[in-house]
């Protein structure tokens, strides 16, 4: 169920859908690494909050759904790739204690910040942030938590854990229909996409024609395996604690990722295989597992249904709606269109922040 495929082995990840809620039509509004990370955590589009790339900081004072559960006495933790403002790797409000790096940062010997000391670290990041994760979870603690763990992991280019390096090897991956170079995949296209084909995010000249399609769908699914591992470490440490049942675990992407379909790769268009995301939510004592929903939710959810577990207002100025009574099995009237914004190259986001300027000077 839910995450089992024929090709992609992942054993916790299924543990974990089996167990709980899994949406089935989960999509960001924007693919593309920081402004979706933005929106999770904001609760707006990216037109808003204005992290309209992968260089720029998320607005001082902007509220977040960290921020409203510390207000309310959560002890907060963040560990992993934050990538807002990447030539920082500061602390960020919100939280308590902070785990992060600059941008994207290695995939093994990372330099950690570690609550403002910077400290390198050896081995391989996927397993050092889950030591992190799990050092917080096992800490003395009289309050309520809050852990985001942010894994980097499935970035390119991928590099496995040496213990999986190899392990996708003998396996075939079926390549999607669309991906073939005819003129019956091209019909009511348009020519942007045949264009692509050899480009950066095009499956005959990826990256420059650093990596053979192939080689690149295999190190993706063997650095997937490690996330799959951290899955299930952060399961044990909560099992442990006898806080497996009650606590709330919520998995999600901040994008999907393109394997040739259409002839495409990576993420940054409309079509579904890049804006349709993994989300399923684990909290026996609260909700029965092993569910599918269908309805269609999006990554500014996110913000206003943490919001609403901790008892904390939603404010109104958020564009994302609360889950929250989903997770029950209430029948709800919900959503069935949504507004996607694509947004690709440095000088277009710069026109789009001009154009926003000059509009909101004119309505002021």
């Amino acid at each position: 169920m839910g995450f089992r495929d024929d090709y992609f082995n992942t054993p916790h990840l299924d543990r974990l859908a089996d167990g709980g809620i899994f949406f089935e039509n989960a999509f960001v509004t924007t693919s593309l690494c920081s402004p979706s990370r933005a929106s999770v955590l904001s609760g707006l589009y990216a037109h808003t909050h204005q992290v309209l790339d992968n260089s720029t900081e998320m607005p001082m004072g902007l509220l977040t759904f960290p921020l409203g559960l510390q207000a309310v006495g959560y002890e907060t933790a963040f560990v992993g790739k934050w990538h807002m403002g990447s030539a920082s790797d500061a602390p960020r409000p919100g939280f308590d204690h902070w785990v992060s790096f600059r941008g994207q940062g290695p995939h093994v010997d990372q330099t950690l910040n570690i609550n403002g000391d910077r400290i390198v670290q050896s081995g391989y990041t996927t397993d050092l942030l889950t030591d992190h994760a799990v050092e917080f979870l096992r800490s003395p603690r009289e309050r309520l938590l809050l852990l985001y763990l942010s894994h980097k992991a499935v970035h390119s280019p991928f590099t496995p854990a040496d213990r999986h390096r190899g392990s996708y090897a003998d396996r075939g991956y079926v390549r999607p229909e669309s991906m073939a170079d005819t003129e019956t995949n091209y019909s009511g296209k348009s020519d942007w996409v045949r264009a692509q084909r050899n480009s950066w995010h095009g499956v005959d000249g990826m990256y420059t024609g650093r990596i053979h399609f192939d080689r690149f769908v295999q190190e993706h699914a063997e650095a997937l395996r490690a996330v799959d591992d951290s899955v299930g470490r952060v399961a044990s440490a909560l099992e442990e604690l006898d806080l497996l049942d009650s606590t709330s675990r919520v998995f999600m992407s901040d994008n999907g990722f393109q394997f040739g379909e259409d002839g495409l790769i990576d993420k940054r268009t409309m079509y579904e295989a890049s804006i349709w995301v993994p989300l399923v939510v684990h909290c026996p004592d609260l909700f029965s597992g092993g569910q599918r929903r269908s309805e269609m939710l999006l990554n500014i959810d996110i913000a206003p249904t943490f919001l609403e577990a901790g008892r904390v207002s939603i404010p109104q100025t958020m564009h994302g709606r609360s889950f929250f009574l989903l997770l029950s099995g209430e029948a709800t009237e919900w959503r069935d269109t949504f507004f996607c914004m694509s947004i690709s190259g440095s000088e277009r986001f710069r026109r789009l922040r001009r154009f926003w300027a000059c509009e909101a000077n004119a309505i002021s």
